[in-house]
């Protein structure tokens, strides 16, 4: 089982802090976050469910697959520049993690709904000017 690895790895590539993911789930402590990377603990069903929706991948794939070693695909297939931020917005919604949002049509979604989409594209922004700042 590669959780615990996917776990350490996915928070460092995502510049998270121990204490900010404990934050983020309501602990009052990294301990039960560093349990999760040491392999001594795993999360609750939910939780593993926060913590694929946080970090972008499938429960499946955070619990099967070795994503340092495979890649997290999506995150690094991310290009570092586009022209025009409708060109970034156009490439985020046709990527895999947001193929939910594929053939979307506004007037069906709830207000919750586009707000989360909204969220989904800041967060990819973020990801992207983290990325763009390195290269």
């Amino acid at each position: 089982m590669c959780l615990s690895k996917n776990l350490k790895y996915l928070r460092l590539k995502y510049n998270y802090s121990q204490d900010e993911i404990a934050a983020k789930f309501g602990y009052k402590s990294y301990t039960t976050v560093q349990k999760w990377e040491m392999g001594v603990a795993e999360p609750s069903v939910e939780k593993l469910r926060e913590l694929a929706k946080l970090y972008k991948v499938s429960m499946n794939d955070l619990l099967t697959r070795d994503l340092e070693k495979d890649g997290n695909s999506y995150i690094d297939s991310i290009p570092t520049h586009f022209e025009n931020a409708q060109d970034a917005i156009k490439f985020i919604l046709e990527q895999p993690m947001v193929a939910n949002f594929g053939g979307y049509d506004l007037d069906l979604m709830s207000e919750e709904e586009i707000l989360e989409m909204a969220e989904d594209v800041a967060d990819m922004l973020k990801i992207m000017a983290k990325k763009h700042k390195r290269s």
